[in-house]
């Protein structure tokens, strides 16, 4: 009879080790050839990969009569959901993908934009590059620095009372129809007509960059806002369209109304050919309005200055052109005032807001000082859109 080889057998040490770590006995207390198996099951078992394992029974001894000892097993990690995999490959795939198509458009158009700015900076530049031109450039730089000069000589020198430096009360909502009664009247009617001047032009401006409905009346009150605001933070005061909201219902019924109705009357007018009667309608519209807000603003910067006459002709520039800037940064296009290679426009309203100032503190009548600078603004921007008045660009010298 075939005699079966002997049991191993364990010390209680050896059991407690081994139902503690799965196998964990001496070689020694092992069945013959069991230690070789125990190694090789020990380092199956001892990935430390901190994944879920499940026990499995493992044959040390030799023989059928061997020692059988529940071990730990390694378990392959599961495998990702495929909707899961689908989705994570998704939204890789979009982050990486190119950019669609309406975008990719849109990008060229902006970049195109800029390029046609940039060309045209450069075509005036060598247009206007001869000796007359520039001399006409420089002459215009000195007037505007003569200007500013000459207010603040004029206030130092005759030192105004606030009261007597400042435009009269100046009426609210309908009130401000009656602009003959008095001069204040005639500047808010003039201030509100320029609100929806600008509220239109800024929704002009966006729906050529594409934008919606929405971004076309954020846009537009921005333009028509944003330099009052920028003047009001400036002056430490609260916003202005806060306390008198009729500056916002103005600026938004100008711009939906300019987002329904403006390209059906262009396109008639192009239709006509009438598009250049247009422009210039435009052009004399946005003088007086930008006349107006010079005056609105260096009225404010007075008053909230304590008549200080670089503060009133600086306020009166920013209420005037600022929202401009906001407008043209918000459409990725370069500021219309920042560039020579448009026509004058700033410049213009610091001449007017100047103009204001000077005669403010020499107390001339107040028809006269809200008269003037508007009609000096006005005609400077004449100039600039019919004959190219410019200031002179970076590198350009006077000979």
């Amino acid at each position: 009879a075939r005699i079966a080889p002997p049991r191993a057998r364990l010390n209680p040490a050896t059991m407690s080790a081994i139902a503690r770590r799965g196998i964990a006995a001496p070689a020694t207390t092992l069945a013959p050839g069991a230690a070789t198996r125990a190694r090789r099951v020990k380092a199956m078992t001892s990935a430390g990969d901190g994944s879920r394992s499940r026990r499995s029974r493992v044959a040390l001894g030799a023989g059928p009569r061997g020692l059988v000892l529940d071990v730990p097993r390694e378990r392959p990690p599961p495998l990702a959901s495929p909707r899961r995999s689908t989705r994570a490959a998704a939204s890789a795939d979009a982050i990486h993908a190119p950019p669609a198509e309406p975008e990719r458009r849109e990008e060229d158009d902006r970049r195109e934009l800029t390029a046609a700015a940039r060309r045209d900076g450069e075509r005036v530049a060598n247009e206007h590059d001869d000796p007359a031109s520039r001399r006409v450039r420089y002459a215009y730089l000195a007037a505007t620095v003569l200007a500013t000069a000459t207010a603040i000589a004029v206030s130092w020198l005759v030192a105004p009372t606030l009261p007597d430096a400042i435009v009269p009360l100046m009426p609210r909502g309908f009130d401000c129809l009656h602009w003959t009664a008095a001069p204040g009247a005639f500047v808010r009617f003039v201030d509100y007509y320029g609100t929806a001047v600008f509220a239109q032009a800024g929704c002009v401006t966006a729906g050529a960059a594409g934008m919606n409905f929405l971004g076309c009346l954020v846009l537009g009150c921005i333009t028509a806002m944003g330099g009052g605001s920028f003047r009001g933070f400036v002056l430490g005061e609260q916003v202005f369209w806060a306390q008198e909201p009729e500056y916002v219902y103005i600026s938004l019924a100008a711009a939906a109304l300019t987002f329904f109705f403006w390209p059906a009357l262009e396109r008639r007018c192009e239709a006509a050919g009438k598009s250049e009667a247009l422009e210039s309608l435009l052009n004399w519209a946005d003088a007086l309005a930008i006349g107006g807000f010079c005056v609105i603003g260096a009225n404010n910067g007075l008053r909230a200055a304590a008549g200080d006459p670089l503060v009133a002709v600086a306020c009166g520039m920013f209420t005037a052109s600022f929202g401009g800037i906001m407008r043209d940064t918000l459409c990725a296009k370069p500021a219309r005032i920042l560039h020579s290679h448009q026509e004058a426009y700033a410049s213009c309203t610091s001449i007017g807001a100047a103009t204001f100032v000077t005669l403010s503190a020499l107390r001339v009548n107040p028809w006269v000082r809200c008269l003037a600078p508007i009609a000096v603004v006005v005609a400077l921007r004449w100039l600039a859109w019919s004959k190219g008045l410019r200031l002179p660009t970076y590198g350009m010298r006077a000979k």
